[in-house]
């Protein structure tokens, strides 16, 4: 994928040992990602077919999770499926009563019901008590709601489909627990490398930038994460933005606006202490 070294060597000013190890790492680091993305979409394939009645995908935003999520569905259960479902997306704030009106609304064997960054329905016990009653493992699932409460579209109903949620929240609550033990857990725990990797997978088939201009912010992004706090495919989007319009200072930009001062300021200090204890 990184090409021949003499273009890799060029990116980077001729450091071929760099480059060599640069391609090792990113081809290594892929292989691992995308084994955790196939058995993460394994999963989301059991609750399209409702072998399983949900499905909670916690980890790093930014890495694509949503986006491959989304046409995972598109080209294995929507378009080229004998019996399509409809999966419907909810993003942003949902109190419990538009979570219960939104299950009831969708609560057949040809629906999927996505929660995507809502994670409001953490927040809220009553919330929290609806996906449990919809996801509880029986049989027969009825979901129930006191229709004296004004909004309420139903005062019941059986659930037949399955949820899934994309979260980044850590929720450590006993309602969270209660939640979980209902729900099987996926936790997408990447290493900053396997970021890269995924990151400039993903990007470069966007078109956010040309290739090479995507070889160097790669690199560039592999020779500071350990100086970012937090790396993810929008990190990527917003140098590939300075690139676009500064060519030739967006690496200085980058510095100034992407690297963590206090992590670059930590490391300068060891190095300053390892060359001191070397005179």
């Amino acid at each position: 994928m990184w090409g021949t070294k003499l273009f890799v060597s060029r990116i980077i000013g001729g450091s071929c040992m760099s480059a060599q190890h640069f391609n090792e790492a990113y081809k290594e680091n892929l292989a691992s990602i995308d084994k955790k993305f196939k058995l993460m979409l394994d999963m989301v394939g059991l609750a399209a077919e409702h072998a399983i009645n949900g499905l909670i995908i916690d980890g790093a935003p930014g890495i694509g999770k949503s986006f491959s999520i989304a046409d995972f569905l598109k080209e294995n259960y929507i378009k080229n499926h004998p019996n399509p479902i409809v999966p419907t997306w909810s993003s942003g704030h949902i109190t419990p009563l538009q979570t219960f009106n939104l299950l009831g609304e969708h609560n057949t064997i040809s629906d999927l019901l996505v929660f995507d960054d809502c994670d409001g329905v953490f927040q809220e016990q009553t919330s929290m008590n609806v996906l449990k009653a919809a996801t509880e493992m029986r049989a027969k699932r009825v979901v129930s709601w006191n229709t004296a409460f004004r909004g309420a579209k139903f005062e019941s109903y059986q659930f037949d489909s399955s949820v899934i949620i994309i979260t980044n929240a850590n929720c450590n609550s006993v309602h969270f627990k209660a939640l979980t033990d209902r729900f099987h857990m996926v936790s997408m725990d990447v290493t900053n490398m396997e970021k890269l990797a995924k990151i400039f997978s993903v990007a470069t088939q966007n078109d956010y930038c040309d290739t090479q201009t995507g070889f160097e912010i790669a690199y560039w992004l592999y020779q500071e994460k350990d100086n970012i706090d937090y790396m993810s495919i929008r990190t990527f989007v917003k140098i590939a933005q300075l690139a676009k319009h500064r060519p030739e200072t967006w690496r200085d930009l980058a510095q100034m606006t992407i690297i963590d001062p206090m992590k670059k300021s930590a490391a300068a200090s060891a190095s300053n202490i390892k060359n001191i204890g070397r005179k």
